[in-house]
């Protein structure tokens, strides 16, 4: 049996303008430097969603692949995203917790976070909910933002200020 080595790297912790590492160029380039480098293996975490915690061992499904590994930019060269994709937003369909909302930085000051939340409002009444949440850390420049939005911190749970809103229900939507 031959010798042979590799490295453990979460797919996550690859560079991405997105602020976190997916299935992009910057992947493919790294199998080419483990290549270079006379390596075998490239050992990753589990690659379906995430649940509290963002923990890769606490998964809802495991037979789904998580999106935050999804490159945005080869599904904009598919034509299934628009090439200006100014923002995304990632929920839980049925909880309302926010998990991910990104305005890239030329976008920003632009009305665009408004219009994610409103989204993420008319998802979670059609839903049945009636409270959005969201958890950052401290510190964080979307704390002042969510403030202004009617949000409310509400404790915190592993590092992260818990921030809530009740938008009640509305049969109607």
């Amino acid at each position: 049996m031959k010798r042979a080595s590799g490295i453990l790297l979460p797919i996550a912790s690859l560079p991405s303008k997105y602020g976190i590492g997916c299935f992009s160029k910057e992947a493919y380039d790294f199998v080419d430097k483990l290549r270079e480098a006379g390596q075998s293996y490239w050992q990753i975490l589990p690659l379906s969603p995430t649940s509290y915690g963002d923990s890769p061992y606490q998964a809802f499904s495991s037979y789904a692949g998580n999106p935050y590994l999804i490159d945005l930019d080869d599904l904009a060269l598919e034509g299934l995203l628009e090439e200006e994709l100014a923002g995304l937003l990632h929920m839980a369909p049925e909880t309302g917790r926010i998990y991910l909302a990104y305005i890239r930085p030329e976008f920003r000051r632009r009305g665009l976070g408004i219009q994610l939340l409103g989204q993420a409002v008319l998802h979670t009444r059609a839903q049945g909910g009636e409270e959005l949440s969201a958890a950052l850390f401290p510190g964080s420049p979307g704390e002042a933002y969510l403030r202004d939005c009617g949000f409310a911190p509400q404790g915190a749970a592993e590092g992260r200020t818990l921030w809530r809103k009740h938008i009640g229900f509305d049969p109607s939507v």
